[in-house]
């Protein structure tokens, strides 16, 4: 019985993780379209780079739509560079940001 019930979480894990893995990105050009979304949504987002902030362990990328972007301390610079990014929309302090999953300079 406690096999039955452990391969079953398995499966369960595993389409939940291809589900999230399939998702499609959703479009964003603009702030005010952060409102509409909800946490943990995986967005499409491209811009060209104004403005780099290094935190103490995280990168703020301003782009040209106004759109704000939280990239991991490994990351290279992409001032004054288009971009598009794959990123997962999060709060912190009732701020929403955007944290990068994958980003291509065009």
């Amino acid at each position: 019985m406690r096999r039955y019930a452990f391969i079953l979480t398995i499966l369960g894990i595993f389409s939940l993780f291809l589900i999230l893995i399939l998702q499609k990105p959703l479009p964003l050009s603009s702030p005010e379209q952060l409102s509409q979304l909800k946490e943990n949504q995986k967005v499409l987002v491209s811009g060209k780079v104004l403005q780099e902030k290094i935190n103490s362990n995280s990168k703020t990328l301003a782009l040209s739509n106004n759109l704000t972007l939280l990239c991991n301390t490994p990351c290279p610079s992409y001032l004054n560079k288009n971009i598009t990014a794959i990123g997962i929309i999060d709060s912190y302090n009732e701020k929403i940001q955007i944290k990068l999953l994958r980003i291509k300079s065009q």
